[in-house]
């Protein structure tokens, strides 16, 4: 197996997770900021920035060629990755709510 799909792939990932730990917010002062800091987040912003990493790193690894193994690793990934999202932003929104209830 090649080991620059690999790197890619992780590469891809790690933005992508960045870009959800630290989202724009619409602001001019701080136009990105830490997801449990930040004001407001612009989730628009925020998907089109998850949309041109995706299509940026899916178009790289077609460039690439990549072979089955790495598509069944990057399913295994991918699947962390999405879970562990999931559960941070259940953990923010139940966060939001305890404080904007006030009883935090």
């Amino acid at each position: 197996m090649k080991r620059r799909p690999i790197i890619v792939l992780w590469m891809g990932i790690g933005i992508f997770v960045l870009f959800g730990l630290f989202p724009p917010t619409g602001s001019s002062r701080w136009p990105y900021d830490f997801i449990l800091f930040g004001p407001n987040v612009d989730v628009i912003l925020l998907c089109i920035h998850w949309a041109i990493t995706t299509v940026v790193t899916g178009g790289l690894l077609y460039t690439l060629k990549v072979d089955p193994e790495l598509k069944n690793k990057a399913n295994k990934a991918c699947f962390w990755v999405a879970l562990v999202g999931l559960l941070v932003f259940t953990g923010i929104v139940i966060l939001g709510i305890i404080v904007s209830v006030g009883n935090w």
